[in-house]
């Protein structure tokens, strides 16, 4: 899956080139993603709070072999992922563009929760960072 995955950002960026395939690759990737985590919000029976959020996560994305850890540090409320089967395959930029359907799973699940990554693995650091952001609508 991965080595599909690499193939396929390859061919956009060489197509499209860095902006264009990143912004079109990951605006694609998180409608897909918010659609399927609407369809989980369903299924799951996810309810608004963060807790639910994060339990429906941990199901979705021990599927991947991925695993998290939520931390709070004064208002800000971070996902951590120090564990990850992909990390190892991917390509940074295919992560770049492929981390937007965790952020569209996020708001599927929860439409006033956004999830916004700022570190990855792929670019060398040992756990991928991501904000958790609360939206009022």
């Amino acid at each position: 899956m991965a080595y599909a995955h690499n193939i396929r950002v390859k061919a956009l960026l060489k197509a499209l080139g860095e902006e264009d395939a990143l912004k079109i690759g990951r605006n694609a990737l998180f409608k897909a993603g918010m659609k399927l985590g609407q369809e989980a919000r369903q299924r799951l029976g996810v309810g608004d709070s963060l807790q639910d959020l994060i339990r429906a996560a941990r199901v979705l994305y021990r599927v991947l072999g991925i695993e998290f850890r939520v931390q709070q540090s004064g208002d800000e409320v971070f996902m951590i992922v120090e564990k990850c089967s992909l990390s190892s395959y991917y390509t940074a930029m295919t992560c770049k563009i492929l981390s937007a359907v965790d952020e569209g799973v996020v708001q599927g699940l929860n439409p006033n929760i956004n999830l916004n990554f700022t570190e990855r693995m792929t670019d060398g650091p040992s756990e991928c960072v991501a904000c958790i952001s609360y939206e009022s609508k």
